[in-house]
């Protein structure tokens, strides 16, 4: 379970940026508990707050790995 985020349920990247651990850890504090079968360190929060997390881990766990497999840079030089 604490692999898993604790507003989605969806599994969280391998290794979690500084990024974003201040945001789970941020938005921890202005949650509240909300455990769920499969996820006994669930919590509820806003989706306003939530998404900014989730959308974070999901990037991190999907959308990066994906681009740098296909050779995109991981910072754009402008």
């Amino acid at each position: 379970p604490s692999r898993l985020c604790p507003f989605c349920d969806e599994p969280l990247p391998q290794k979690i940026s500084t990024r974003l651990k201040t945001l789970i850890e941020s938005l921890v504090e202005r949650s509240k508990a909300a455990p769920r079968p499969g996820n006994p360190l669930g919590r509820d929060a806003p989706l306003a707050l939530s998404i900014n997390v989730c959308a974070a881990h999901r990037a991190e766990a999907q959308t990066i790995p994906q681009g740098l497999k296909k050779g995109w840079p991981r910072t754009i030089d402008f």
